[in-house]
């Protein structure tokens, strides 16, 4: 399956050369106490590499969507309403509002007046140029599948696991381990053929996370009227048109 993204890419490529070389390693090593070690090594590469692809690539695909310029007004609901509640999380604005010992300040009037200008730009028909927001940042821990989902669901409300067929029991136990790895200094007795079931495993995940962003952005691009003078930025990474 060929990869659109540059973040697919890279971490496909990086997960198969480092996983492959501690394999190689893990094969020649006569040493119980080596062995183990280095395929604890694996473990915790394996889910670091994945917990930055799934933030590289949802900055490359947000990145997609506030350089081509769409207009507020055809861009999808769901994606819009999600992009309103992460900057409400971010503003913090009633916490602001708490004190209002500051309502009288004109500074803070202001302030108030460019988040709510912020937030309204989402139902107009100005042009997105930077504007839409989506958590990217992939927190881990032993919930860290529940976690997953959430960031994905913030595109259009979908289960990622369904859509790409992918069992999240798998990356739920692939986490524990790396989480018992880390904190509790466990010895998981693994052997080489698990880590080459999780690599190939995140692999396939990459590859279909991968598809399901270029499907939505290909459907988007399709859908969605093109004002004839808006001058969109062009992307340097991938195929799409």
């Amino acid at each position: 399956m060929s990869l659109t993204f540059e973040a697919s890419q890279d971490s496909t490529q990086s997960i198969k050369d480092d996983i492959g070389t501690l394999l190689n390693l893990i094969k020649t090593t006569e040493n119980d106490k080596q062995r183990e070690l280095l395929i604890k090594i694996s473990i915790i590469i394996l889910v670091t590499k994945f917990q930055v692809f799934v933030e590289n690539i949802l900055d490359e695909f947000l990145d997609w969507l506030n350089r081509n310029q769409f207009r507020f007004v055809d861009l999808p609901s769901f994606i819009k309403l999600n992009s309103i509640k992460v900057k409400i999380e971010n503003y913090k604005l009633h916490q602001k509002l708490k004190n209002s010992q500051k309502y009288k300040n004109k500074n803070f009037m202001k302030e108030v007046k460019e988040i709510l200008n912020s937030l309204n730009i989402h139902f107009s028909n100005e042009v997105n140029d930077g504007h839409l927001q989506l958590k990217c940042k992939f927190p881990l821990g032993k919930t860290g599948a529940n976690e997953l989902s959430a960031l994905f669901s913030q595109i259009n409300g979908e289960n990622i696991y369904k859509i790409c067929d992918i069992d999240d029991n798998k990356l739920n136990s692939l986490l524990n381990i790396r989480h018992n790895v880390i904190h509790k200094d466990a010895t998981p007795g693994l052997t080489e053929g698990t880590i080459i079931s999780y690599r190939d495993y995140l692999i396939d995940f990459i590859a279909k996370i991968d598809k399901y962003l270029y499907d939505y952005i290909r459907l988007l691009k399709t859908n969605t009227y093109k004002a004839p003078d808006v001058k969109r930025k062009k992307h340097t990474w991938g195929n799409i048109d």
